[in-house]
């Protein structure tokens, strides 16, 4: 069972790896993938650091504050998705649209809470632009050192593995946005719920 379990997430990051590869030549296609395949590879069981400077945006008040999620048990003891979006990228912005998806799916499921970490060069600018144009109103962790990729030591990797399923000690489970896929979706939901059932 465990056997064929692997075999179907290698068959989903397979798909995605070769999304992302695009429309390239033969062999340059082949060495991506190899080094896309190794990132995901090293990122499994990886622990990710949260950082304590984030702040809570809650877009309803539009209000803006500090909060330590290490002392927060809710969000460590527990299984939780992390994301990283560019607040500086509009398009990037846009996609948070696409996350209320995932939030369906955990509506139910108080054992998995949702951090979408985004980093902007201007808040002010943020909230007057951006902000407008997200429909979601799960809250949002604002991280303006960027020390969630820096500590974690993410620019080695590529921008598709910015996201997680973490479990209570903040180890990944999967890598990869289950919003924009719906093979990463179908795997996502199967792996919160298989280790749901066995608390």
């Amino acid at each position: 069972m465990n056997n064929l379990r692997f075999f179907i997430k290698f068959f989903v990051y397979s798909i995605l790896l070769f999304t992302i590869c695009g429309c390239q030549k033969p062999q340059e296609k082949k060495d991506k993938f190899s080094k896309l395949k190794k990132q995901v590879t090293d990122l499994k069981n990886k622990e990710i650091v949260i950082p304590d400077s984030l702040m809570i945006y809650k877009k309803k008040t539009d209000t803006l504050q500090f909060i330590n999620l290490r002392k927060n048990s809710n969000f460590f003891d527990t299984y939780k998705i992390v994301t990283y979006i560019n607040g500086d990228c509009g398009s990037c912005v846009m996609q948070i649209n696409s996350w209320q998806r995932v939030l369906n799916m955990l509506k139910y499921k108080n054992e998995t809470k949702f951090i979408p970490i985004i980093y902007t060069t201007d808040i002010n600018l943020f909230k007057r632009k951006m902000a407008p144009k997200i429909k979601i109103s799960h809250p949002f962790y604002f991280d303006f050192k960027d020390e969630y990729i820096t500590v974690n030591k993410l620019y080695k990797y590529n921008e598709q593995f910015y996201t997680f399923l973490l479990n209570d000690n903040n180890q990944v489970i999967l890598v990869g946005n289950p919003a924009y896929s719906p093979k990463l979706m179908k795997l996502y939901k199967e792996e919160i719920n298989k280790r749901i059932r066995k608390q």
